[in-house]
């Protein structure tokens, strides 16, 4: 998001934190059976939480995801959210790690693990490709491109993809 202008990512970081923060709302309202309206308007006059819409704040985005995590009966796809809000913010995700090794959720916490690794792992390649980028400078007859790191980073997503595709289709074709 740093590549596009600044109101066009401010308008889809807010989107993205304000769908998720009613997802969340949602899911507690929907555990509150009797108190489902009454949950909704004390979560949604929270204070703490227009603020930090308004100021872009990533903890809101992390602590919807973190809610989500927790009411979501599928493992892996609450091990995926999780694993996405401890990469955002570690300081607030990380606990809730904990708390799923305590409550014997393994599933889960393989997938949040290798979620932030794989997240992680993406973004190591992505800043190698940058660092190559500026390295260039300093071997003759090559120069710096700002194109060429946005294709290196699109290099790694693709090959990110193709390799989570690839799992899948590879056994379907062997089995066969």
């Amino acid at each position: 998001m740093g590549a596009l202008p600044w109101a066009f990512a401010k308008a889809i970081w807010l989107c993205v934190s304000i769908g998720a923060s009613l997802w969340a709302v949602m899911a507690l309202a929907r555990m509150a059976q009797r108190w489902t309206l009454a949950v909704s308007a004390f979560l949604l006059a929270f204070a703490p939480l227009h603020t930090g819409i308004m100021e872009g704040q990533p903890c809101v985005l992390v602590c919807a995801l973190i809610v989500i995590s927790i009411v979501t009966p599928q493992p892996y796809i609450a091990g995926l959210l999780l694993g996405i809000a401890v990469c955002i913010k570690p300081q607030l995700a990380l606990g809730f790690c904990f708390l799923a090794l305590a409550l014997n959720q393994g599933r889960k916490l393989i997938a949040a693990c290798t979620t932030g690794l794989v997240l992680s792992g993406a973004l190591a390649m992505i800043l190698l490709g940058v660092a190559l980028e500026f390295g260039q400078k300093l071997v003759p007859g090559r120069g710096f491109e700002v194109r060429d790191m946005f294709i290196n980073g699109f290099g790694v997503l693709t090959g990110i993809a193709i390799g989570i595709l690839g799992r899948r289709i590879v056994p379907a074709v062997s089995s066969s």
